[in-house]
């Protein structure tokens, strides 16, 4: 398992399995290692217009785009325009239609086209956490006033579990 993340996030993504191997995001720092190496890729940021994740793939590969994810960059185009988020549209368009072995796979549109399934999904989860098969790891429970604080950790790989948010604020 190959993943790319911040220097600050490299211990806890090991900690998760001893297969995974974590690199810093430059393309240069990953890509001697699997070009033309990968059975599946999944990329959630389009930072290259999927470039670099398409190189990766073997031969019979199968590359995974997720609704890409704010990265933080500045929007551009005086106020007026998103830039970024027009170049993210563009490179989600040419692979749907110029890179064969993609797939497309976005969390929010699913949710409400299947709310159904997801309700059920949720419902046979909460059923095995009673059940004590399965221990959500929960680093933190955090007010609603306090998540600022708590994206501030998630950002900086110092969260140790998932952050819940509780739905009432703190008196």
């Amino acid at each position: 398992i190959y993943c790319c993340a911040r220097r600050s996030n490299h211990t806890y993504i090991q900690s998760l399995s001893s297969r995974m191997h974590v690199y810093e995001p430059r393309i240069e720092a990953w890509m001697p290692d699997i070009m033309e190496k990968m059975d599946i890729v999944i990329d959630n940021t389009c930072v290259d217009g999927y470039a670099s994740s398409w190189q990766a793939l073997n031969d019979n590969g199968i590359l995974v785009c997720l609704a890409t994810v704010n990265m933080g960059y500045s929007a551009r185009g005086c106020g007026v325009l998103d830039i970024d988020d027009m170049l993210r549209k563009f490179s989600q368009m040419k692979a749907k239609y110029t890179m064969s072995q993609t797939v497309f796979l976005d969390i929010r549109q699913d949710l409400k086209q299947n709310r159904t399934e997801f309700t059920r999904d949720l419902m046979y989860l909460m059923f095995l956490v009673e059940q004590g098969k399965i221990h959500p790891k929960v680093g933190e429970k955090v007010a609603l006033d306090d998540v600022g604080d708590a994206q501030k950790l998630l950002a900086n790989g110092k969260n140790n579990g998932t952050i819940v948010c509780l739905p009432w604020k703190k008196s």
